[in-house]
This record gives C-alpha cells, sequence and structure tokens, in this order.
C-alpha cells in the first residue's frame, strides 16, 4: 500500500477531495510507460497554522510521484501549488489532460467560491462594505446578483468561481525542485461565465469530454451546480495555442423535463462513447435531486444551401425592373428604406450530412437564415435601420426584407426537378430540411 506523506500538513486541509493521475506530465503520450503522478486536491480551510504568504486557507494542489514497483510506501510531494484567495476552495477539483493537442497533459484546478474581481464600484481602496465588517444582507436566491448593506447602499455582487489551467512546460525527470511542471508562470484564469449567476459553483467539477468537435485535441466541461434555478455545465473546447476561449455551449438544468438541483456537481466519462457513434458523451450528477443525466454527443454537420426560382431556375432576370413591384408592401415593414422595390419569389434547398460519415439520425432539421442579397447592379441598393449579427439563434427575429415568413419542406417531385437542372450535386448525399426563412434589422444568425 502507498499513500502521501501527512506529517507537513494542516489540519483540515482535506487533502484528497479530488485526484487525477497521469503518465504524461513528465514525458508525452507518445512515449511509453512514463513516470506516473497523482494530483490531490486540499481545498479546505485548516482552523490553525502559521500563515504563510497569506496562502493558509486558500487551498491547495500537491503532486507526488507514484514510483514503478518497488517497497515504498510513502509518497512525498514534489510541487504544490498554493490558492491565491482565502476561502476558494482551490483544488476542490482537479483534471489531468491534454487540451492543446501536444501530447503532454495540462493541469486544471478549480476554485468554485473564489471571488474574481470586485463590484464596479467598489471604494477607491478596492474594498467592499463586507470586507470592511459592514453588516451586509443577501438574497439567498443563487440568482441574485446584488448586495445590500445594511446602510441602505446596493451594490452589484461580484461574480465567484473559476477554473485555474496550468500549462504543461514540458519538464523532464528528474529535475524537480528547478524545473517543475506546473507554475503560475505559465497559467491562464478561466472566470466563470457571464450567462451564469454570480454564486454558480463555476469549477466544482471538471471533467475530460474527449475530442467532441473533432479537431484532433481534447475537449472538458465544467460544473456550476448552484448556477440560477438548478445548475449548469459549460462545454470548452481545446485550443493548440494555449488560449481556451469561452464556452462553445452552456446546458442549463432547466433545459430537461422536471426538476433538477445541483446539476453539474459531477462529471464523468472521460471520453466515453456511448451510443458508438464517434463521439464521446457526458453523464452529469444532480444530486440533490438524486439523478444522473445522461447527454449524448451528436454528430457535427456540414449545411449546404442552395437558392432557386420556384420554376427550378437559378438565374436572375437580365432586367429586374419587370419583377412585381412591391413597394407599398415593403414600406410597411419597420426599419426598411426604399423609394422602390421589386420582388420574386424564392425557394430555399439547404442539405446537410456528418463531416466524418458518422450516423446521423435526423431526418430534418430546423434552421433560422438570414438571407442577404449581393446584387447584381450597382443601383440596386438596400438598407436597414441598422445592421448587426449575433453567433446566437434568435427565435424572435422580425422580418423585414421578405413579405412573408413560410416554412414548409420540399417535395420530392421539386428534388427531382431541381437536382436535374442542377446535375453537379445529384450525388451528393443529402436530406430535406425544413426551413424558416427570416431577417431582420438588429438580429442574424
Amino acid at each position: 500500500m502507498m499513500q502521501t506523506e501527512t506529517d507537513s500538513l494542516e489540519d483540515h486541509s482535506l487533502l484528497g477531495s479530488s485526484t487525477a493521475v497521469s503518465d504524461a506530465v513528465y514525458a508525452p503520450k507518445t512515449e511509453s510507460r512514463g513516470p506516473v503522478v497523482v494530483v490531490s486536491g486540499a481545498p479546505g480551510v485548516p482552523i490553525s497554522g502559521a500563515r504563510k504568504d497569506n496562502s493558509l486557507g486558500s487551498g491547495f494542489v500537491a503532486m507526488n510521484l507514484i514510483p514503478r514497483g518497488g517497497s515504498q510506501t510513502a509518497l512525498p510531494f514534489i510541487l504544490r501549488l498554493e490558492g491565491q484567495t482565502f476561502g476558494s476552495r482551490f483544488g476542490h477539483a482537479v483534471l489531468l489532460a491534454d487540451i492543446n493537442g501536444d501530447g503532454w497533459d495540462e493541469l486544471l484546478v478549480g476554485a468554485p467560491f473564489q471571488r474574481i474581481r470586485e463590484p464596479k464600484n467598489a471604494d477607491s481602496r478596492g474594498q467592499t462594505a463586507e470586507r470592511e465588517g459592514e453588516s451586509v444582507l443577501r438574497n439567498e436566491d443563487s440568482q441574485s446578483k446584488t448586495e445590500t448593506v445594511a446602510s441602505g447602499t446596493t451594490v452589484p455582487e461580484a461574480p465567484f468561481g473559476c477554473v485555474y489551467i496550468f500549462w504543461n512546460m514540458k519538464q523532464r525527470m528528474p529535475d524537480l525542485a528547478t524545473s517543475p511542471p506546473f507554475s503560475f508562470d505559465a497559467v491562464q484564469l478561466l472566470e466563470a461565465p457571464a450567462e451564469l449567476s454570480p454564486r454558480s459553483g463555476f469549477g466544482a467539477a471538471i471533467t475530460r469530454l474527449g475530442d467532441i468537435n473533432h479537431d484532433g485535441i481534447d475537449d472538458f466541461a465544467v460544473g456550476a451546480p448552484y448556477d440560477g434555478e438548478g445548475g449548469a455545465v459549460a462545454i470548452y473546447h481545446g485550443s493548440k495555442d494555449n488560449k481556451i476561449k469561452p464556452p462553445t455551449q452552456i446546458i442549463k438544468s432547466t433545459q430537461f423535463n422536471g426538476v433538477l438541483r445541483t446539476f453539474g456537481f459531477s462529471l464523468g466519462l472521460d471520453g466515453i462513447d456511448l451510443d458508438n457513434n464517434g463521439y464521446a458523451d457526458m453523464v452529469v450528477g444532480a444530486p440533490a435531486t438524486s439523478t444522473v443525466i445522461v447527454l449524448r454527443t451528436r454528430p457535427i454537420i456540414e449545411v449546404t444551401v442552395h437558392i432557386f426560382r420556384p420554376d427550378g431556375n437559378t438565374q436572375l432576370d437580365q432586367n429586374l425592373q419587370l419583377l412585381p413591384d412591391c413597394t407599398r408592401e415593403a414600406q410597411q415593414l419597420g426599419g426598411y428604406i426604399s423609394s422602390s422595390v421589386h420582388c420574386m419569389d424564392v425557394k430555399i434547398l439547404a442539405t446537410f450530412s456528418s463531416i466524418d460519415r458518422a450516423s446521423c439520425k435526423l431526418s430534418s432539421l430546423p434552421i433560422d437564415m438570414l438571407l442577404m442579397i449581393n446584387p447584381p447592379e450597382r443601383w440596386i441598393t438596400e438598407t436597414f435601420a441598422s445592421n448587426k449579427t449575433t453567433e446566437s439563434p434568435a427565435t424572435d427575429i422580425q422580418a423585414v426584407s421578405f413579405l412573408d415568413e413560410k416554412e414548409y419542406v420540399l417535395s420530392a417531385a421539386e428534388l427531382r426537378r431541381f437536382y436535374k437542372q442542377v446535375p453537379k450535386i445529384a450525388a451528393a448525399k443529402t436530406v430535406r430540411v425544413a426551413l424558416r426563412v427570416s431577417a431582420s434589422t438588429d438580429k442574424g444568425l
């Protein structure tokens, strides 16, 4: 039996609250049988002990080397990373995973109770009334974003929760003292997304997802079990440039039927593909409602869009002035400005298929589109009161450059006629798609 040494530990450190093991810390995965290390989180707040560099009570992460073979029973610490804020629970969750694709594992450490920054109207010394010892009244609802000081002053609540990403500095054994693999000199602080409530507990759980976007780099998820009404999980993609971008998806407990609480308290599967579709899946624990949710990753699809006239023609008339006049109808649409408008009907065929031939069970896919026309003549122009686009789908799009909004599925006869006129795509693997087309003065897709 082997165990970590305990002589140098403060009481109530809670070492072992989280653990991770890897043989790709001191050597890349391409080299077999690299040194094995175990990382343990100690997020506790000791009740005694000397305060060293103001780190006591901030939590820490310890790393031990596990020898291959031999009779050693005590595992000495070879690295200790201290938290930065008292009571942050630095080390509540830990993960060793290669999230930049270089073969060396990075260290991810959750600090779910770390205050990220001061409220905007904190005083000139950077202190809030709470830090000065004044009485503070809080709304216990986790969605509350304000703190009310007893004197009557209301200040916005600073967000809590973060994940430290320690990038592997690719140090070889045995130079442990002078060249540690992880350091605050090579770290990225991943703050809780703005979409989460201030006390969401972001960083309470972290798991490796495997390569869910098939770019060759592992991805990961972070739990925020106290967000809003029931918790949330944020999905992040790995990055070869050592810079993790904002989450690509935030999954809220409210997206599921029934009541879920503490959704995101635990995460698991570590890259296992449950349904054999080529994409790793994930399980999420919600212990306050005794529930485990299994989330299956959907295949990545590629969408191709074709626009054509009702008769199948893809060419516009040479003289667009011969098209029906729609000036009067267009002027009734808010935000649309034009002295003369001509219109025509078009049909849109959107086809999709998996990018890597993985099984895609959907037969139809709803799509929101913003159609913008590049005029063939310089004198054809259209002006909107405001032109803005967003990366997020908008369900409340107001149609302004279309006189009507329709949802339809092209019939088999229409598809055959279209492919006959456009033979070069006749062999494409396609699926008919229900399509909602609209345009907007202030939102786009």
